[in-house]
């Protein structure tokens, strides 16, 4: 039988469809080429460096988030350059080269400018390969950000080591695991964590830090009459050239502040069963110290105008050295008085065993 043209055109449509169909599953069918991965050593790959440039529009604000399931490193800084620049490199604890690809799969680096933002993101899916095993998939990330004073941060991590380096307007923090650090922050610093080491260095405004069982140490910081709050728990504390009021207090862990100089309010130290050692350059403000079965030494400038109230239970001893005090009560557990005009307090309680030293601070230490 013979076809007619119209059939005729429709069979050959039909298997030019087919053909469409046929190469489409065939492309389906073959696997998206993997990332490049390196063998570093042992069970350790690595992707190799993957580089985005943005020119993004003017925003005030960044942020940087993290999947639970995923640790590594993130380095933040402003640059003087008009782009951004994230680098990212795929850190992966697997067995084979094979299982390596497989957990590359599972890492996903994303940004978006939102108004006024730019929010960059470092995904998994819910649940990697690799959760719950020996094995783990990690990101090492770079962000260099062109500069700009009114930049605020906002960090969202996990089991990150951090860095933030500004000049910039504020950093917030959030992580559990992994040491910090802040530095040239002009107006605020906010870090909360867990058995992280922290530091803040360079920083203007208040600074407030919570973490534990790692130590933290700040170092030229003016509050600009703000609080410097600090509270962590069986890790020590490290002061040097920090000038506003102060909210310190750890546990089980040493204290050691020097060239401080004390702003308005009523700052208060303390500690337990260990060393609280404060050097003051300057007092223009109220001090109260706690410690329990442990060590007190306050040095003090010669000028200090004060009044004291010094306090130690039976078995404890009260030593001065070179403050000329007008005392009111003298006993062995107690000494009340003052020096200069008395202007501020200082309120020093020692619980249980201890000792509280004060004395007048060298030239040297000045």
């Amino acid at each position: 039988m013979k076809l007619r043209p119209t059939m005729s055109r429709n069979l050959t449509v039909m298997r030019r469809f087919s053909l469409i169909a046929l190469l489409l599953c065939s492309f389906a069918a073959t696997p998206l080429a993997a990332e490049r991965i390196d063998k570093v050593s042992g069970s350790r790959y690595e992707t190799a460096e993957q580089t985005i440039t943005l020119q993004p529009q003017e925003f005030d604000n960044l942020s940087f988030t993290a999947s639970s399931y995923m640790g590594g490193t993130l380095k933040l800084r402003t640059v003087d350059s008009t782009d951004a620049v994230i680098r990212y490199t795929k850190v992966l604890k697997a067995n084979s080269t094979s299982q390596a690809e497989d957990f590359a799969d599972y890492i996903d680096v994303k940004y978006e400018e939102l108004e006024n933002e730019l929010s960059i993101s470092a995904e998994t899916s819910s649940r990697p390969p690799w959760s719950g095993t020996d094995y783990s998939g990690r990101l090492e990330i770079e962000i260099d950000i062109p500069h700009n004073a009114e930049l605020k941060v906002l960090i969202r991590t996990t089991a990150f080591n951090i860095e933030v380096a500004g000049p910039l307007a504020t950093a917030d923090i959030s992580n559990e695991f992994g040491d910090i650090l802040v530095s040239d922050i002009t107006r605020k610093v906010k870090v909360s964590t867990e058995n992280s080491g922290v530091k803040v260095v360079r920083c203007n405004g208040p600074v407030t830090v919570r973490t534990s069982s790692r130590p933290i140490m700040l170092a030229d910081i003016d509050s600009k009459l703000g609080t410097v709050m600090l509270r962590n728990t069986n890790g020590q504390i490290v002061l040097d050239r920090v000038k506003g009021e102060l909210d310190v207090r750890t546990e089980l862990a040493p204290i050691r502040a020097s060239s401080i100089t004390l702003e308005s309010g009523r700052s208060k130290i303390r500690t337990e069963s260990a060393t609280l050692q404060l050097n003051l350059l300057g007092l223009n403000g109220d001090l109260t110290l706690i410690d329990s079965n442990g060590k007190i030494e306050l040095g003090l400038p010669p000028d200090v105008d004060a009044r004291y109230s010094l306090r130690v239970d039976d078995g404890g001893r009260i030593y001065s050295s070179g403050i000329p005090i007008k005392t009111d009560l003298v006993t062995r557990t107690r000494l009340n008085g003052r020096s200069g005009d008395g202007q501020h307090e200082i309120d020093v309680d020692m619980r249980g065993v201890g000792t509280i030293s004060l004395r007048q601070l060298s030239t040297d230490e000045l």
